[in-house]
């Protein structure tokens, strides 16, 4: 156990509120790690109302479309930003093992989870954001929804299990927003849609495929694609060793 950075009052009285009520109702911690673990529950609701968004017929369809795949792009510049702050700012201990509290593990967590990783700021957090902020510059109803429900999951869930503390969420979502916010200025916007409009225009089916691929990689907060880029880094070390 390390740890890491300090801990404030405000990280440290939310924390200690949520962890009371853990690991005393299996079918409680079961669910929040549900929220968390699961990407159903997790992010599929949000990138299933970005669909609904983006074949929403009305008079402002191009303008709305154009929102949500700037929110896309913008996920990208935002998630290597926020690696950017993890790796520059001091190591900080996920709250589940931090020496600052006897946190008390919810049903399902494991200790060891994200070990190396530092919890500030919250990637989760960071990607979802912009995703829902984008929603909401395109569809009132839409980004109120996705905001809402990402707070749930990808806040108050990570904060119960001990992944994050809250100025971990906080940061990770302003990160999200603003990047989401600039790219949604027209001088940013037109310019990084226009070539994927284009290819709307001109090639529906394999932009759709690549739409479809891409909205999937975030539902699943990129951990396919992780996954294999491990499988592919651990074999590729493997053969360097036999040969």
């Amino acid at each position: 156990m390390c740890l890491g950075q300090a801990v404030n009052s405000f990280d440290t009285a939310i924390i200690s509120f949520f962890n009371h009520f853990a690991h005393r109702s299996w079918a409680f911690d079961t669910f929040l790690y549900l929220l968390d673990f699961n990407s159903l529950l997790k992010t599929t609701p949000i990138l299933t109302v970005l669909w609904w968004a983006w074949f929403r017929e009305d008079e402002k369809r191009v303008l709305h479309r154009e929102l949500l795949l700037s929110g896309i792009i913008a996920s990208f510049p935002a998630i290597a930003f926020a690696r950017l702050v993890s790796v520059m700012a001091p190591f900080r201990e996920r709250p589940m093992r931090s020496l600052s509290f006897h946190f008390q593990l919810p049903y399902h967590m494991k200790p060891e989870h994200l070990m190396g990783w530092s919890s500030f700021p919250s990637d989760n957090a960071t990607l979802v954001f912009t995703v829902a902020a984008s929603l909401l510059f395109a569809s009132r109803r839409a980004g109120v929804f996705s905001l809402c429900y990402s707070f749930i999951t990808v806040g108050l869930a990570r904060i119960y299990l001990g992944i994050h503390y809250p100025t971990d969420i906080l940061v990770g979502a302003f990160i999200g927003i603003a990047t989401a916010a600039v790219f949604r200025v027209p001088a940013v916007r037109i310019p990084v849609t226009r070539p994927a409009m284009r290819w709307l225009d001109m090639a529906p089916g394999s932009f759709y495929a690549c739409f479809f691929l891409i909205t999937y990689l975030i539902a699943d907060s990129f951990n396919s694609l992780i996954e294999a880029y491990n499988f592919s880094s651990a074999m590729a070390k493997a053969i360097r060793n036999l040969l």
